[in-house]
C-alpha cells in the first residue's frame, strides 16, 4: 500500500514540476495575429512592465543627453540606474510576473540590464565616444527586438 502511495506521490510531483516548468519557460503566452508573442498579464502587471520600459528609455535618453553635454557623471548615473542593481530594486515584490514571461523575454531583459552595466563601465574607464555609441546602439537594438517580438495584454 505504501509503495503505491509512493509512486502516486512521485507521479504528482512530476506533473506539478512539469506544469511549473512550462510556465517558467513559455510563460503565459500565445501568438498574436500581428506575428508577435502575446503575453497575458493583469492590468497592474502590464502597467509595471511598461513603467520599467519607460524607465529604461529615460536612462537611454539620459546617457545620450550626457554624451551631448560631455557630462560623464550624468552618463554613469543614468547607465547605472538601468543596470542590474537598479533592476533588482525595481523587481522586488513583483516576482510573480516572472512566471508569466517567456524565458526568451527574461533572458533579453537581464541581458539589457547587464548591457547598461557594461555601458557604465565603459564610460568610467574613459571609453571613446564611438565605443559608447556602439553600446547605446546595442541597447536600443534590444528595445526594437523586444517591441517587435512581444505585446502585452491586460486581463
Amino acid at each position: 500500500m505504501y509503495k503505491n502511495l509512493f509512486f502516486i506521490s512521485i507521479g504528482l510531483w512530476i506533473i506539478v514540476l512539469g506544469v511549473l516548468g512550462k510556465f517558467f519557460i513559455l510563460g503565459s503566452t500565445y501568438h498574436s495575429t500581428d506575428g508577435r508573442r502575446y503575453v497575458e498579464l493583469s492590468a497592474a502587471e502590464k502597467n509595471f512592465i511598461l513603467l520599467e520600459m519607460r524607465g529604461l528609455l529615460t536612462s537611454l535618453n539620459g546617457v545620450l543627453v550626457g554624451l551631448d553635454a560631455n557630462d560623464k557623471k550624468k552618463m554613469i548615473e543614468y547607465a547605472r540606474s538601468a543596470g542590474t542593481s537598479g533592476h533588482n530594486n525595481v523587481e522586488s515584490g513583483h516576482e510573480a510576473i516572472m512566471l508569466k514571461l517567456p524565458i526568451e523575454f527574461k533572458k533579453m531583459g537581464m541581458g539589457l540590464h547587464k548591457d547598461f552595466d557594461s555601458l557604465a563601465q565603459t564610460i568610467e574607464a574613459g571609453g571613446s565616444e564611438k565605443d559608447i555609441v556602439k553600446k547605446l546602439a546595442t541597447i536600443s537594438g534590444q528595445c526594437v527586438q523586444c517591441h517587435a517580438g512581444y505585446r502585452f495584454s491586460a486581463e
